[in-house]
């Protein structure tokens, strides 16, 4: 046997031991994980009063979540959710990208909070990994 062909049997048999991670479509992997997750969510544009909004996904860095009200991008707002079982979060965020769901009939929008504690931060990832430990 030459050495290439040494090479290509390893390859081989490396290639048998390498699968696929299994594809969970709830958790999305950026800087952060991100969490498909429905939640109540109150935010509010400036100093106006809070209007209602329920969330899509979240992550350490910012969340999505769709409302009533069109937002332009770079609009900074102040989102309060609860996530299962943990305190109430409040948090200063700025737009990114909105669009319209016409099947949906609610604007969707994806916001990177800004700025934010390190608390905060550790409060959502940590339910974050919990949740994809334990389910």
């Amino acid at each position: 046997m030459n050495e290439s062909q040494s090479l290509n049997d390893r390859g081989a048999d490396l290639n048998t031991l390498i699968r696929p991670l299994p594809v969970d479509d709830t958790v999305q992997v950026r800087q952060y994980l991100r969490l498909r997750i429905s939640l109540e969510l109150r935010y509010a544009v400036g100093g106006g009063a809070a209007a209602k909004g329920r969330t899509r996904d979240i992550g350490g860095g910012g969340l999505c979540f769709e409302s009533d009200q069109g937002l332009p991008v770079d609009t900074a707002v102040r989102v309060r959710f609860q996530l299962p079982n943990t305190n109430m979060i409040e948090a200063t965020a700025r737009i990114v990208a909105t669009a319209f769901d016409k099947a949906q009939s609610v604007y969707v929008h994806h916001v990177a909070f800004s700025p934010i504690s390190d608390m905060v931060v550790e409060s959502i990832t940590s339910y974050i990994t919990r949740r994809d430990v334990l389910w």
